[in-house]
């Protein structure tokens, strides 16, 4: 192994001696020396825990696409060569908007959709006199907190309940529902 003492800092550049495999074995330690370098010494207790396996006689050592150098994992040590992985997501400009989530479940594009479904639904279902409290209340049950006070039921337009919405909304119905049950008994 290279020597890597405090007073001894070096470039890995020039000759590599490969004795017995141990520069494929701890190739992944080697290779964040070789490019990241060493700011300190340490006694190595972290990688003697792990057990370190022989390479697999299946897996060949690939070559560099770039200079052929052997053996190839992620960067090559002779060119600098990094290799680079297949995106399978294409990118397109955008812009981000905040998605509610509640409970891992998706309940609107953002703030204002989660409350254009309340007032959707308490338009729907209450009196017109209690429309906009029964709206105020499934947004805070939803989100945690109040809407805000420029948002009213009668200036947002109906859009298209999601299920997750609908679902959270009978559940609550459900709860209140019981709890008035168990008041009267």
């Amino acid at each position: 192994m290279l020597n890597c003492g405090p007073r001894n800092r070096f470039t890995c550049e020039g000759l590599l001696v490969h004795n017995s495999g141990n520069v494929i074995r701890f190739r992944e330690d080697f290779e964040r020396i070789y490019f990241d370098g060493l700011d300190a010494l340490d006694a190595g207790e972290k990688l003697d825990k792990a057990i370190r396996k022989e390479p697999e006689e299946e897996s060949k050592a690939k070559a560099c696409p770039s200079c052929g150098y052997k053996p190839f994992t992620r960067r090559c040590m002779a060119c600098g060569h990094e290799r680079q992985s297949v995106a399978l997501v294409e990118a397109q400009a955008g812009e981000m908007r905040e998605v509610v989530m509640l409970g891992g479940k998706r309940m609107g594009d953002d703030r204002a959709h989660v409350w254009a479904q309340a007032a959707t639904y308490a338009r729907a279902h209450s009196a017109p006199a209690k429309q906009q409290g029964r709206a105020s209340n499934i947004y805070r049950d939803i989100t945690g907190q109040w809407p805000p006070r420029g948002w009213h039921v009668d200036s947002t337009p109906g859009v298209e309940i999601t299920r997750p919405v609908l679902n959270k909304i009978r559940a609550n119905n459900i709860a209140w529902s019981k709890s008035r049950q168990k008041v009267a008994a």
